[in-house]
């Protein structure tokens, strides 16, 4: 939102909306959080206009009984261990010459574009001619717009190749040889009956050193 949201009294942190506010009805629905909105969809902010607003603390005579299950929020990260912070290469899987290793190489304290993680502690090296992993990712809907994202840096000048398959159409990549973190993000359609997409890092054709990638990621678009 690029205007002004609207609120009753923004000065004395009344965060409540006026009956004109751009923020009605422009939300989205997060299952167990939004979906109780009043109107044609949820409000963005703290209060649902025309709603009961939160209640701060413990309700001891009416205790909540909640059911717990594994959350499915829409737009959360698809990816599992994307930034590689397990320490390990658990859900990925080695491909090409298999050299692919997680480093680590805490970011902490070091300039935003260096080192061998892009952010946090971990980050994968690839090596050798041809190297890469991949992450098989399942419970898609089908025909349905995604993005998926990654981080890539190539020290010495080799290509770096972050890219989605296996979806109901062709591949596609992104690439960078820079030798500063590069983000490329690449938006795809998943076919009519598929319900599944492998994305992938690869180092390209190349005797020159090793890649770094980090962060990946596979959203709703």
């Amino acid at each position: 939102m690029t205007n002004s949201p609207g609120f009753v009294d923004e000065i004395n942190h009344n965060y409540h909306l006026l009956t004109n506010s751009p923020a009605k009805d422009t939300g989205i629905v997060i299952p167990g959080i939004t979906d109780s909105y009043v109107g044609s969809a949820p409000d963005i902010g703290a209060y649902e206009y025309g709603g009961a607003d939160w209640t701060a603390g413990h309700n001891f005579s009416n205790s909540p009984n909640p059911i717990y299950s594994k959350p499915s929020t829409p737009h959360m990260n698809l990816a599992v261990n994307g930034g590689f912070e397990s320490g390990n290469l658990s859900s990925w899987t080695k491909t090409d010459a298999g050299n692919a290793v997680v480093v680590n190489d805490d970011h902490w304290g070091k300039p935003e574009n260096t080192g061998m993680s892009r952010s946090q502690a971990y980050g994968v090296k690839l090596s050798g001619w041809v190297d890469g992993v991949a992450q098989t990712i399942t419970g898609l809907q089908p025909n349905t717009n995604y993005v998926a994202a990654g981080w890539l840096r190539s020290p010495l000048g080799a290509t770096a190749v972050f890219g989605v398959k296996n979806y109901g159409g062709t591949d596609v990549t992104a690439a960078s040889s820079n030798s500063t973190w590069k983000f490329v993000k690449i938006p795809f359609k998943t076919g009519s009956v598929n319900t599944s997409a492998t994305i992938y890092f690869k180092k390209k054709f190349s005797i020159i050193g090793e890649v770094y990638v980090d962060d990946a990621g596979l959203i709703l678009d």
